[in-house]
């Protein structure tokens, strides 16, 4: 696991794992739950709902916000 520190959006690793998990989970909702479970377990970053938004881009700002609240 990465330190939290070190987590640039832009990281080519991190960009791999986004995308495979797109190709995986193409409904929006389930994408981002996958996406904060990435983000938490392999990464080390606690992810708002902020951050979810800006590597997912699907949906409305609502809706990393409210799969946030369930992944907590």
């Amino acid at each position: 696991m990465r330190p939290a520190l070190d987590l640039d959006l832009t990281d080519a690793a991190l960009q791999t794992d986004l995308a495979e998990l797109r190709s995986r989970f193409p409904e929006t909702r389930a994408l981002y739950r996958e996406v904060c479970g990435l983000l938490f377990f392999r990464y080390g970053v606690t992810p708002t709902a902020n951050k979810l938004y800006s590597l997912v881009r699907k949906g409305s700002m609502g809706t990393p916000a409210e799969v946030l609240q369930a992944f907590i």
